[in-house]
Formats: structure tokens, C-alpha cells, sequence
């Protein structure tokens, strides 16, 4: 019995070390595509109207993790000139059942660029897994997918 407890905790590691894997395998997160409003940097994602970070994977780290063990990241959100409204964001968990994130959104600036809207958030993930993150300001979404691991 002595002998098998560390074999017991090495399956353990090893299943725990697959799962992590078959989850980063699986969720295909968004690469920047350069596709941003004029004045905004090409190393966003966008779809011509609005464009954020591109992230792919965000690490719970000593700057990200939260005492209650949520994790948070900070997002840049830009918005073309003609955009009318404020910048909502939802988002959710596609590998499994989550409680939904949380987004507190700045109330969005005029940017360097003449007209061009900008908006500090920051976005809480109540767990790891693979999110899919939607803004949307008036008719207008974006939606990206990240990894968050530990």
C-alpha cells in the first residue's frame, strides 16, 4: 500500500496535466488580424469598426489574480469615427459551465486620432477555460476568444 500512493498521485498529475492540454488543443483563440479602425495600431483584432487585444492566452499571474481567485485582465477598445454609444461587454465560457464574466468599461474618450473612441476595461473571468468575449457598441459586436490558464 505505501508503493501505490505515489503512483496514485503521478495518474492524478498525468490526468490533470491532460486535461489542461485537450483544453488549450481545443480552444481556438483569436490572433490579431490588423482589420482596426484608422489611427488605431495594426496588432489588434478588429472588424474595421471596432478592435481590441488579441490576447490568446492570459495567465493567472501576481498581477492578474484576484484574492477571491477570479482573473483579471485589462482590455483597450477602439472604436472608428461614427460609432454612436457606449461599449458593452459580455462574455462565456465555451468548454464548459461558468457564471458569466464581468466587464467594467470606462465611459470611452476621443482618442488621438480624430474621432476615434476609446475605452479602458477591465474584464474579470470568474475561472479558467476557453472565453468568448463580445463587445458591442450600438449595432455593432466583436467577439474574440482567449484562453485563461494558472
Amino acid at each position: 500500500m505505501v508503493r501505490a500512493a505515489p503512483v496514485v498521485v503521478v495518474a492524478a498529475a498525468v490526468l490533470t496535466l491532460a486535461v489542461a492540454e485537450t483544453a488549450s488543443a481545443t480552444c481556438r483563440t483569436t490572433q490579431a488580424n490588423g482589420h482596426v479602425p484608422a489611427g488605431a495600431s495594426s496588432n489588434l483584432f478588429g472588424n474595421g469598426q471596432l478592435a481590441t487585444a488579441a490576447y490568446g492566452v492570459i495567465y493567472a499571474t501576481p498581477r492578474t489574480l484576484n484574492r477571491d481567485g477570479t482573473i483579471s485582465e485589462k482590455f483597450p477598445w477602439f472604436g472608428a469615427s461614427g460609432l454612436v454609444g457606449d461599449l458593452r461587454i459580455s462574455g462565456k465560457r465555451l468548454d464548459r459551465a461558468a457564471p458569466p464574466l464581468r466587464a467594467t468599461i470606462n465611459p470611452g474618450t476621443v482618442a488621438s486620432a480624430p474621432e476615434m473612441r476609446f475605452w479602458a476595461a477591465g474584464i474579470t473571468f470568474p475561472t479558467v477555460g476557453c472565453w468568448r468575449i463580445t463587445g458591442r457598441v450600438d449595432d455593432v459586436p466583436l467577439s474574440l476568444v482567449v484562453l485563461v490558464r494558472r
